[in-house]
């Protein structure tokens, strides 16, 4: 079959992305993200009362809970998880101190077959969260947490459950914190909001991230032998320390997202002082060059 050359007119034409968002009305301004002030607030949840007595093989936690820390945390990275068990208890009406009444809850070490693995064992005498690191303690902390809040009643059922993570790094992005790039272009390093509150990174949590990605430029926070250091490389570097700290705290690592190196533009101070890192032009843009040993170095000490 012979191909037919297509015409002009033929062709066809795609709309640009200006086009494509004139279409739509401007979003609101970020004053009207009620969404926001939603997520710094404690995440609903009740504990029901369908029935007033145990079934067979259940434990019957309408005397109390007392809940025992007995896990190795010097660095205090389970307190936001112990707290919000607290918390849920103190809500349902379940908290109670440590006296011979109260149905006892204690979590304690245990080897595992890996990193985040837990166990919860339940009987009629007590129950035991138990794990090898802080991370499968507070695994089992939010899993405890799920079952009681699956349950019609204060009961849980008899029994041993284990589990182990299918997916160990499992990453988001906060979608409200600016974006470093077209058409926000917003380095959220430079402000003052928290774009990470305490009830929003405990959601986060019990859904089971244990990562968050920032989007950063490494030139702005180092420096080479190519470049100086950027005049605001402390004040970003000060507040990704913060992140990193509040994030830690429950059990969320803080991963970099960098695009390095970019292009860049003509004017750009890096691109008149050594044009030698540089190679081909497309759409007005000078790439890296990375067969230029001079590159290859800069690239090294960048990172």
């Amino acid at each position: 079959m012979t191909k037919q050359p297509i015409t002009p007119s033929e062709k066809r034409i795609y709309a640009t992305v200006e086009q494509l968002l004139a279409e739509w009305p401007p979003p609101p301004p970020d004053s009207d993200w009620t969404f926001v002030d939603d997520l710094q607030k404690p995440a609903p949840r009740y504990l029901r009362r369908e029935r007033l007595t145990a079934r067979e093989c259940e434990v019957d936690l309408s005397g109390g809970v007392c809940l025992k820390r007995a896990f190795p945390d010097p660095q205090g990275v389970l307190n936001t998880a112990y707290d919000d068990l607290d918390a849920l208890l103190r809500e349902g009406g379940l908290a109670a101190a440590d006296d011979d009444n109260a149905y006892t809850v204690t979590v304690t070490a245990a080897p595992t077959d890996c990193y985040e693995a837990y166990a919860i064992t339940i009987d009629a005498c007590s129950a035991a969260i138990t794990a090898n690191d802080t991370e499968g303690i507070r695994r089992g902390i939010y899993a405890f947490e799920d079952m009681l809040l699956a349950a019609d009643g204060p009961f849980l059922p008899c029994g041993n459950y284990q589990r182990q993570p299918w997916l160990k790094t499992r990453i988001s992005r906060c979608f409200f914190s600016p974006v470093k790039r077209w058409p926000v272009n917003t380095d959220e390093l430079l402000d003052d909001v928290n774009y990470y509150p305490d009830e929003y990174l405990n959601r986060l949590a019990h859904e089971g991230i244990n990562g968050l990605w920032l989007v950063v430029a490494l030139r702005e926070l180092g420096e080479t032998s190519f470049t100086d250091r950027d005049p605001k490389a402390d004040r970003r570097i000060a507040k990704l320390h913060r992140t990193i700290r509040q994030c830690a705290r429950y059990g969320i690592k803080v991963f970099l997202f960098c695009i390095e190196p970019f292009a860049a533009m003509a004017g750009d101070p890096l691109l008149a002082a050594h044009p030698e890192l540089f190679g081909a032009i497309v759409g007005g843009r000078h790439l890296f060059c990375p067969s230029s040993p001079a590159t290859r170095q800069y690239l090294r000490e960048l990172t």
